[in-house]
């Protein structure tokens, strides 16, 4: 089903519809790549990585995603991350162990962790893709997901609407049953 997007580029939620994000990326924030391979070569930086980055943290992030009444589901394109080495001196071989390229092997760590937590919060789940080849399949993969997707309400005893996140928990007494869900909701 489809979200509609507010022009504060919200998602604004259907009634009764299940709004679903599919965010293709390599993961990488370039604020910092940025600032992690600026100490190392500032001329090298400037022809690999453009000078943009996030305008949001990354907890700040997490926080709109639970707010926002929609799965998250990155796809995580792996094989745009692998063997990128920049060599320490001009006409030198590149090697993994140079500072700056244990730096993108910290920032691609540091974007696979990132994007699992993103699609945890959300109720939903991360996705791998080697090639651009590999998107159909994640793409079928993500609406068989939706396709058996279950909605539960909830009431909760308190009724003191103050805006604070209230962590839930979910639990299926049936055996092999997977279980994804939200940690909680704003009370609002």
């Amino acid at each position: 089903r489809r979200a509609r997007l507010r022009s504060d580029s919200g998602i604004e939620e259907g009634q009764g519809q299940r709004n679903a994000v599919i965010a293709i990326t390599d993961g990488h924030d370039n604020a910092i790549e940025n600032s992690l391979f600026e100490a190392q070569n500032p001329r090298i930086l400037n022809n690999l990585f453009p000078q943009t980055g996030s305008f949001l943290t990354f907890d700040q992030l997490l926080d709109g995603v639970m707010e926002a009444e929609a799965l998250v589901y990155p796809v995580y394109l792996a094989g745009t991350n692998q063997n990128i080495y920049v060599s320490s001196s001009p006409g030198a071989a590149a090697s993994p162990t140079t500072p700056a390229n244990q730096n993108q092997a910290r920032i691609t760590e540091t974007a696979e962790r990132q994007l699992q937590e993103l699609a945890r919060v959300s109720g939903a789940r991360m996705y791998t893709a080697e090639r651009i080849e590999d998107l159909k399949g994640v793409f079928d993969q993500v609406a068989a997901e939706l396709r058996t997707i279950y909605s539960m309400a909830y009431s909760p005893s308190n009724t003191n609407f103050d805006g604070k996140f209230r962590q839930i928990r979910v639990q299926v007494n049936r055996p092999g049953v997977a279980l994804r869900t939200r940690r909680g909701y704003y009370a609002r």
